[in-house]
Parts: structure tokens; C-alpha cells; sequence
């Protein structure tokens, strides 16, 4: 917790302030209404014992579709799509790796290696071998 007794009284007011709260009394009731404050917003992020934390609906649950507009996480899993498939991410596939390199489960360099490693990333590989191999063929002809 902050140390607001070694505070000055107008740093009090301007914290007090910046939350909305009364900012007049003395030092003593303005630390006092901090602390109450401080133990309220504690409070209030502590989940109750009974209180049942739900996952997020995935698409299929909702059917829903690629979103209109992209996160900044979206965006990135969709730029690691792009570079390593050619396409973008599917909307399970966004919804999923979004999740991963917001919570940082995984790294953007991860999911590269996941695609690449993917039964889609390995028949694009062989793809591209089997055309680079072809092309070369007709070059000597």
C-alpha cells in the first residue's frame, strides 16, 4: 500500500482528486478516506468464493465471425498468418492465438513455428518445394 502519511498534503489532495473523491480536511482525513478508498477498490477485484469465473464463448459457441475491426493482438496473429499461410486467420484461429499472445502463453515468434508446423504450414512448404523443383525443370528445357 501507498505510504501516505509520508505524503504532503497537497500530493493527498491531488490523489484524491484524480479518483473523484473530497479532497477537503485535514491530513489525517484525507490519508483516512485514501485508505478507504484503497480498501474499497481491493474489495471490490476480489472475487467471491462462490463466484464462478467463466471461460470466453469461442466462436463456434457463437457462431460469430471475424470481427469488422482488429485488436492490436488480432493484429498481430493476423500478420503472422499473412507471413507464414498467405492468408488471414480463420476466426477460431484469431480468437485462439489472440488469447495466447495477450495473456503471453505464447510469443508471436511461436505462433510462426505453430503455423509453419500446422498440416496447412507443411503442405505449403511441399507446395513451394514441388514448384521451385518444377520451375527449375522448364528453366533447362
Amino acid at each position: 500500500m501507498t505510504e501516505y502519511a509520508k505524503m504532503k498534503k497537497t500530493e493527498l489532495v491531488d490523489l484524491l482528486e484524480l479518483r473523484g473523491l473530497d479532497s477537503d480536511g485535514t491530513k489525517a482525513v484525507l490519508i483516512a478516506r485514501l485508505q478507504e478508498a484503497h480498501e474499497e477498490a481491493i474489495e471490490e477485484m476480489t472475487p467471491e468464493e462462490d463466484a464462478v469465473i467463466e471461460e470466453p464463448a469461442t466462436p463456434e459457441d457463437t457462431g460469430m465471425t471475424r470481427p469488422e475491426v482488429l485488436n492490436e493482438w488480432e493484429l498481430q496473429v493476423d500478420a503472422v498468418y499473412y507471413s507464414v499461410l498467405g492468408r488471414k486467420a480463420d476466426p477460431q484461429g484469431l480468437y485462439h492465438y489472440h488469447w495466447e499472445l495477450k495473456t503471453g502463453n505464447r510469443s508471436a515468434a511461436d505462433l510462426a513455428v505453430i503455423l509453419a508446423n500446422s498440416d496447412e504450414g507443411k503442405a505449403l512448404k511441399d507446395l513451394e518445394a514441388k514448384s521451385a523443383h518444377d520451375g527449375a525443370g522448364n528453366e533447362e528445357e
